[in-house]
């Protein structure tokens, strides 16, 4: 089954109707990031988040992040029916994943996504435990882990030495956890950043995942949008930047080496999960020539962005509050969120949105290489 396609499907409906009837409001979210920090232990060659990681204070960050008691405020002020989704950084290198998890767990359906290196056997035997027993009830229902190469290209993107090794480990922690335990779930899908240097050993990619037992490849464009808002702080002015443009890709390799992805993925049974656009619009974003007049985004009427500080983002973008001041219930249809979700609507998309993993095609159209 193609779970990407039936979120997406399922997401899509639940924006038409408040989208439709009203610029401004929304139903309660579907959907929620905690962004558990933005401590890592990788410095990932693409991160967005490299340039705040850079000036930080790991002591201040930590001092200042949501504790375990915010948390879970944060995730009592969602509607039972949500995704949870934890991110960073990486948010295995809180102290209180383990408690956060089992809690989110219990109460929600759950969604971690991690660089892998920190799960060994006891963080493995965790996430299982806290599986749900399908994709509908409360449990963690998916693990996402970034991995951009084989060995060697992996080693050189993260900084670490020794780093492809420790993932691939990982997710096998994972992978034989699941069936010692006789579950399907969580479902782990490994996630590549399309650069300049990842592109080479893109066709490589399905092998590996064949060989950790994941049940996706998922490829995501390269984003650089975030040094325009997140870090240096968006203004509505902002919205209307274009962000730095990502690594050039000659389009002809690029489409030889996606085709030769999929090829490879059919062959070993591995789902790829490209953008949401056509091929063609994902040359030309990595050509300088695309064009954001045929997209659109329903993220503002389906999710919420939350980041360690508690700031509530509309996307992964635009600040409209916090956590800490007003609860999640009280920011969601507030007067910021409203008028951001006005003025998106009467543009469909801003220029910062360019790369943005949330942007979908207004055809549905995904052609092929």
């Amino acid at each position: 089954m193609d779970f990407g396609s039936l979120y997406r499907t399922i997401t899509d409906a639940y924006a038409a109707i408040p989208k439709t009837l009203s610029n401004e409001y929304a139903f309660p979210p579907i959907h929620v990031f905690i962004e558990l920090t933005r401590r890592c232990n990788l410095r990932c060659a693409m991160c967005q988040n490299l340039p705040y990681m850079d000036r930080m204070s790991v002591r201040e960050e930590k001092e200042q992040e949501l504790t375990f008691d915010e948390v879970k405020s944060v995730i009592a002020g969602t509607p039972r029916f949500s995704l949870i989704t934890f991110t960073g950084g990486e948010p295995l290198v809180r102290d209180d994943f383990a408690e956060i998890l089992r809690h989110a767990s219990s109460a929600r359906r759950c969604h971690v996504i991690t660089n892998g290196v920190l799960i060994d056997g006891e963080t493995a035997e965790l996430m299982v435990r806290c599986a749900g027993r399908n994709l509908l009830s409360r449990g963690l229902v998916f693990v996402g882990i970034s991995i951009h190469g084989p060995a060697e290209a992996h080693d050189r993107i993260t900084g670490l030495e020794g780093c492809f090794r420790r993932v691939t480990e990982g997710a096998k922690n994972l992978a034989e956890t699941k069936a010692a335990a006789g579950s399907n779930l969580p479902f782990v899908y490994l996630c590549v950043v399309l650069t300049g240097e990842t592109v080479t050993t893109l066709p490589e990619m399905p092998a590996v995942a064949k060989a950790v037992s994941a049940d996706v490849l998922n490829v995501t464009l390269q984003n650089t949008s975030v040094e325009l808002s997140i870090v240096s702080g968006a203004t509505m002015e902002t919205m209307f930047t274009c962000p730095r443009p990502p690594d050039f890709i000659e389009g002809e390799v690029l489409r030889e080496r996606l085709s030769e992805t999929l090829r490879r993925a059919e062959q070993l049974g591995i789902q790829v999960r490209l953008p949401r656009m056509p091929i063609s619009d994902v040359v030309d974003y990595y050509t300088g020539t695309w064009d954001a007049g045929g997209y659109t985004c329903n993220a503002p009427w389906t999710k919420a962005f939350v980041s360690p500080r508690g700031n509530v983002y509309t996307c992964h973008q635009f600040e409209v509050g916090n956590v800490r001041e007003r609860p999640l219930k009280a920011i969601w249809n507030s007067p910021e969120y409203r008028r951001f979700r006005r003025t998106l609507k009467q543009h469909r998309v801003f220029p910062i949105c360019a790369g943005c993993c949330e942007l979908e095609h207004v055809s549905g159209s995904g052609d092929r290489p």
